[in-house]
C-alpha cells in the first residue's frame, strides 16, 4: 500500500495531504508536518488534515504506540524500536521464532479444515 499519495504540478513531484491542506487551510508553517487525523494516510479530506509540529506530531504517534509492550510469547516487557512500535509483538529473537512457529501451526490447520 502506498504511504501517500503524489500529485505533479509544474514538474515537481509533491505530497497530495500538502497540496489540499494548502488549498483548504493556508500555508503550512516552516517546518511542520500535516497530520492525517483518522491515520488513514490516503484520506485526504480537509477536514481530516491538521498541520502540527514536528514535536506535537512526534508525540501524537508516541501515544498511539506506546514505548513498552508485552512479548506475546513469554508476557515480559519490551521497548521495540521506534519504527517498530506499531508491529513488534515480540521481545527476542528466539520469542518471534516461537511466534512464528505457532502462526504455521494455525495456518496449517486453517488449511486442512479447509481440504476435508
Amino acid at each position: 500500500m502506498p504511504r501517500y499519495k503524489k500529485l505533479k504540478i509544474a514538474g515537481k513531484t509533491l505530497s497530495a495531504h500538502r497540496v489540499i491542506y494548502e488549498q483548504h487551510h493556508g500555508p503550512i508553517p516552516t517546518g511542520w508536518h500535516v497530520h492525517h487525523i483518522d491515520g488513514d494516510p490516503l484520506n485526504n479530506d480537509p477536514a481530516n488534515l491538521q498541520a502540527l509540529s514536528p514535536r506535537e506530531h512526534s508525540r501524537l504517534h508516541n501515544d498511539r504506540h506506546p514505548r513498552v509492550k508485552a512479548c506475546e510469547v513469554c508476557g515480559r516487557d519490551f521497548e521495540p524500536p521506534p519504527t517498530k512500535r506499531k508491529r513488534a509483538k515480540s521481545c527476542s529473537p528466539e520469542c518471534a521464532r516461537a511466534l512464528m512457529s505457532a502462526a504455521a501451526v494455525k495456518r496449517e490447520a486453517a488449511r486442512r479444515a479447509l481440504v476435508g
